[in-house]
């Protein structure tokens, strides 16, 4: 996804910050994993009759 972020930046003529960029990705990457495993762990728990 970086990769094409920044190409399309480029071809677009606009300025690409890949640090940040980086840093936004892996923020919402590691944000969209733990709550999709935080779903799968409650489904679990209540099916165990843990809650």
């Amino acid at each position: 996804m970086l990769k094409m972020l920044q190409e399309a930046s480029s071809q677009a003529g606009k300025i690409f910050d890949n640090k940040h960029a980086f840093e936004m990705l892996d923020s919402m990457l590691e944000t969209a994993y733990y709550e999709e495993s935080y779903k799968a762990i409650l489904i679990w728990a209540e099916e165990m009759g843990i809650i």
